[in-house]
């Protein structure tokens, strides 16, 4: 059995494979001439985990390719693209929520964030396992209860962790760092559509059928909804954070240090009144 639309979807797979190619090749090359901020944790780890982003969405495109050439529907396979997509979506996240913290950083601001960083990093690493557990409940090639509730629920922790990244980044809008505060929230706006769609895709009949499966489903669903709430939000969300590593490694944030306070001597007392 064929896809339905293969044509389609083949042709959306390419578009995904090629345009992260060139966004990889931009992202290192952008990276290599900028080498020199990488000194800073945050700053490393936020440009990795973007590296690791394209990286995943490519592997993804190949494994789908892979899928949509095979004479039959191979559940492996779907499986497998399926997991890549959503560990794409986690890795994106947990680069949002460093260069959120990165930003924090840079422009100076002594402000916490809550929850901290670490809780909400361990919420994106629930995500990413209920999705890999789920897409593994799937090897029978039938949905249950329990897969669909897994995804569910990726789908309100990827959520959650947008929103709450979105709030952070809101709170930086008066600091020194209001273009990258702003880029961020337009990072988050289309990651808020980017989670929907894979609610609505776990809310609906999610299944590796053409008759019984939601339109939303990847590869056995309609095609137009993931190219428009699912390839190009991406693509939107790489380019945005980019252009935020770009403006943030440029150098004009520079953080806040406070002024030296002088400790009281008390020898420059005797001698103002020895003038006296």
């Amino acid at each position: 059995m064929h896809f339905p639309e293969n044509t389609q979807w083949t042709a959306v797979t390419y578009v995904q494979l090629v345009v992260y190619i060139i966004i990889l090749a931009v992202t290192i090359f952008f990276l290599l001439t900028k080498v020199r901020y990488l000194r800073h944790y945050k700053q490393f780890h936020s440009s990795a985990f973007l590296v690791i982003y394209d990286l995943f969405q490519l592997a993804g495109a190949i494994a789908g390719l892979t899928m949509l050439y095979c004479k039959q529907v191979n559940t492996a396979q779907f499986i497998v693209t399926y997991i890549f997509d959503s560990c794409a979506l986690g890795i994106l996240l947990r680069c949002l929520v460093m260069l959120v913290e990165l930003v924090r950083v840079q422009a100076g601001s002594r402000m916490m964030f809550y929850p901290p960083s670490r809780i909400i990093q361990l919420v994106i690493l629930a995500g990413i396992v209920c999705s890999i557990v789920g897409a593994s409940e799937l090897s029978s090639g039938k949905p249950s209860s329990q897969s669909e509730d897994l995804f569910k629920a990726s789908g309100f922790l990827f959520l959650a962790v947008t929103v709450i990244s979105a709030l952070n980044a809101a709170r930086l809008l008066r600091s020194a760092a209001k273009t990258q505060v702003m880029l961020i929230l337009v990072a988050s706006a289309a990651l808020v559509v980017r989670c929907a769609y894979t609610l609505v895709a776990a809310f609906g009949h999610f299944t590796i059928s053409f008759e019984a499966s939601s339109k939303y489903t990847l590869y056995v669903g309609n095609y137009e909804y993931y190219c428009f709430m699912g390839l190009l939000v991406g693509i939107l969300v790489d380019c945005t954070l980019l252009l935020t590593m770009a403006t943030v490694f440029r150098g004009e944030m520079k953080p806040l240090v406070e002024p030296e306070q002088k400790s009281f001597d008390v020898s420059e007392v005797k001698d103002y009144f020895n003038r006296k």
